[in-house]
């Protein structure tokens, strides 16, 4: 399971987070939206340059990494997609693999012998066969530094190192810089402090600081070269990178940024977070974005957060039984429908169902019920409800596509709610009674209907089936 919740906001903070606004342009302000995927990936698709944060080898990061990459390839243009994973010398295994002269397994061999990287490639395998199949629209690139120089920055000196790495640098390069800011970051990682804390960060990091830096110089400068070689301006880039090169535009982003500053209104920064609670899709969005650290509106550690679950870590305590997914379904809406009364942010809301397909007379029939939507997408733009119609709405939540399906099915019509969680359902029977709707909420099982055939000429639902 996973969400994609926004977390771009043009709101300049100053402080620490000064500057950061920069990379906003003038995109979206995409703070606490919770985006369905195919819209998503509708989305970044029409960007040209877009980075995506990842965990190391985790499968469903890598599945989502795969949905981008066919999602971007399909469109006109050649997509240039870089890796982290492969130092600039395995660019010939790469070629001689996309060209089909080695299988997968042959270049995994052939990866371990050179032995400098070390990344767990089994996972991108579904991902590189997907760019394989493509020659004439997607092209691999080795996009790191080998770890070899970044050793020699530490055991001997930063001169040293930027004087053996200079051939996969930019020219002249004398110095590795970083704000004060991409430091407080980078340590935060190490150490585990919320950098939102105000705590400052330890100086005992800054050694190997500069060879993190000197992979980003390396890793920034080959993606400019790409771009600038580029005579096609359908052409795209796709980096795919470890979060900490990636977050809050800072290491890769920035110095990219910094040479090709038109592509910011035309880019996407993705980070991956792995979600440790109890229920990921009982949380708002705003409870996500806080309980992952990632700091106020205008803090801006990307886009989007790709926020996953990690079934391996999961799988000891995933229900075993149909049963017991659904008791612990039901207690986690439950905990939903008690703060349902609690006013949220009717402006996101708003934002959120327009991004969605709602129309402006559907978001103001919702009202101020819209606070406590619950959707995935939007069943209106297919449902086409009539007047007079009967309608069932599985899965109904707290309500608000329930208010939505009454209007359109008029007077004459009947709109019935069934959901699993007890709470959800007596506030949005609560919420019927107050707008004076003639809408019946029920407690019920969506295995097990308790409504004879026949007896219903419209099915919505909205999130249901994906739990």
């Amino acid at each position: 399971m996973h969400r994609i919740i926004g977390a771009l906001s043009a709101t300049h903070r100053g402080g620490m987070y000064t500057g950061l606004d920069r990379y906003v342009g003038s995109k979206e302000d995409t703070y606490g939206m919770d985006m369905e995927t195919s819209s998503f990936l509708d989305s970044i698709a029409k960007c040209r340059l877009v980075f995506l944060g990842e965990v190391h080898s985790v499968p469903q990061i890598v599945s989502f990494q795969g949905s981008v990459m066919e999602k971007m390839a399909s469109l006109p243009g050649k997509l240039h997609v870089i890796f982290e994973h492969f130092s600039f010398d395995m660019q010939e295994i790469l070629e001689e693999y996309q060209s089909n002269n080695i299988s997968f397994e042959e270049m995994v061999d052939r990866y371990k012998q050179i032995g400098t990287e070390g990344h767990d490639l089994k996972p991108y395998k579904a991902l590189m066969e997907q760019a394989k199949q493509r020659p004439s629209s997607v092209k691999l690139h080795a996009g790191f530094i080998s770890r070899t120089y970044a050793k020699q920055l530490v055991k001997e000196s930063e001169s040293a190192a930027l004087k053996s790495a200079a051939p996969w640098l930019r020219p002249n390069t004398t110095q590795l810089e970083g704000s004060d800011f991409h430091y407080n970051l980078f340590e935060s990682m190490i150490s585990g402090r919320n950098i939102h804390d105000g705590k400052p960060p330890k100086s005992k990091f800054q050694t190997i600081f500069k060879a993190q830096l000197l992979k980003e110089e390396a890793m920034a400068h080959k993606v400019n070269q790409l771009i600038r070689e580029s005579d096609n301006e359908n052409d795209k880039f796709l980096v795919i990178a470890g979060n900490g090169h990636l977050s809050h535009y800072q290491g890769v982003p920035e110095r990219v940024f910094s040479e090709h500053p038109e592509l910011i209104n035309q880019s996407c920064l993705v980070t991956s977070h792995q979600w440790e609670g109890e229920f990921l899709g009982g949380s708002s969005p705003q409870n996500l974005l806080n309980d992952l650290e990632a700091g106020p509106p205008g803090a801006n550690p990307a886009d989007f957060l790709y926020v996953y679950v990690d079934d391996r870590d999961k799988m000891q305590r995933c229900p075993s039984s149909g049963a017991e997914v659904k008791a612990e379904t039901k207690q986690a809406y439950d905990k939903v429908g008690e703060t349902a009364h609690l006013e949220g942010n009717l402006k996101r809301a708003h934002a959120i169902m327009t991004h969605l397909g709602y129309t402006e007379e559907e978001i103001a029939v919702a009202g101020e019920d819209a606070y406590n939507y619950q959707g995935v997408g939007n069943p209106f733009r297919n449902a086409k409800i009539k007047r007079g119609e009967r309608v069932l709405d599985v899965g109904s939540g707290l309500g608000t596509d329930s208010f939505i399906a009454s209007h359109h099915a008029g007077p004459d019509g009947k709109v019935i709610g069934i959901d699993i969680s007890k709470r959800e359902v007596a506030h949005a029977q609560k919420r019927a009674y107050a707008r004076e709707l003639d809408i019946r909420f029920a407690e019920a099982d969506m295995e097990a209907i308790p409504l004879p055939d026949n007896s219903i000429d419209v099915v919505i639902s909205n999130g249901a089936f994906c739990l």
